[in-house]
């Protein structure tokens, strides 16, 4: 099977408005889909109660839903999704490339890595990574946060929503949907380990490449203690919520838990977590209380 020239592919956009780096990657991505040999729509997810501010290019849709949240906003995405269209998501603080100069030049067509590698591995959906650059688009930053060393097509149990990509194929023989409980955050990475368990795998692209934004606060100390934290949780909630465990394996899954909070320094995770947090965390996934571990990610439970 070879690439077609006229593959059909929706991109989105979901956004609460507020970031003003907006107008920068729409200009992108109009480039993108002016120079595409294929057919290319994109479209904005609106996720706030503030009308839009900015000036939106006639050749991008404008979807709106009111009741924020990041599966509210994808699964929106999703129902515009016209027969046989690929969906990509970006998030609105990555760019498509390196903004160098005036003369914007794009460079490899990222529509094409992944549709090539949806042809080299059939049943599976795809994520790329996005490299910090300054706040001006311009300047290559150190990662903030580590990049997987894998291979291309490596399987990977993790979703990231800034470069996601789901071909025609995955979608037109099941219906895909995120799940509201992580509209906090999460959400593509429990979407990511459900579809593994129907034997849609995930794979890693390293050479389908975004650039993100990346203010200088994700950085520090705290910013990336309380990111970690929440990664952390989300991923005991998916698994938690995923396998339905029994009373005696909830004790297990517990006590293994427990094992990686006592010896913090293995996770960065864990590592400054006050004893109040480790003993809250600890009675909330022996009590499978996935309400009580999601306060706890977002703050709102359980803080020193």
């Amino acid at each position: 099977m070879t690439l077609s020239t006229q593959e059909l592919i929706l991109i989105a956009i979901c956004t609460l408005g507020e970031n003003p780096n907006l107008s920068d990657l729409l200009s992108q991505l109009i480039r993108l889909k002016s120079g595409s040999p294929h057919q290319v729509r994109i479209i904005i997810v609106w996720n706030s109660n503030i009308e839009v501010g900015i000036l939106i290019p006639p050749e991008v849709e404008v979807h709106r839903i009111p009741e924020r949240g990041y599966s509210n906003a994808r699964n929106l995405a999703l129902a515009q999704r016209r027969i046989d269209e690929s969906m990509m998501f970006i998030d609105d603080d990555e760019l498509l490339n390196l903004q160098l100069s005036d003369s914007f030049h794009m460079g490899i067509d990222i529509l094409d890595i992944y549709l090539t590698a949806a042809i080299e591995f059939p049943d599976s959906i795809f994520v790329g990574p996005y490299l910090p650059v300054d706040m001006d688009g311009r300047k290559k930053l150190p990662d903030w946060k580590q990049i997987p060393e894998m291979e291309h097509g490596n399987v990977i149990n993790f979703g990231s929503g800034g470069n996601f990509f789901i071909p025609s194929a995955v979608l037109r023989d099941r219906k895909i949907s995120y799940d509201p409980f992580y509209n906090f955050g999460g959400e593509d990475t429990n979407l990511v380990r459900s579809l593994a368990r129907t034997g849609i795998m995930t794979r890693w692209i390293p050479s389908a490449i975004l650039y993100e934004k990346t203010p200088s606060e994700r950085y520090t100390l705290e910013w990336q203690t309380e990111r970690n934290l929440k990664n952390f949780l989300i991923n005991i909630m998916i698994e938690l919520q995923s396998f339905k465990f029994s009373r005696v394996r909830r004790l297990f899954y517990t006590i293994k838990i427990l094992s990686v909070i006592l010896l913090g320094i293995r996770n960065p995770a864990t590592k400054h977590l006050g004893l109040k947090k480790k003993y809250g965390i600890t009675i909330a996934i022996f009590q499978h209380n996935l309400q009580k571990l999601k306060e706890i990610a977002t703050n709102g439970g359980d803080v020193e």
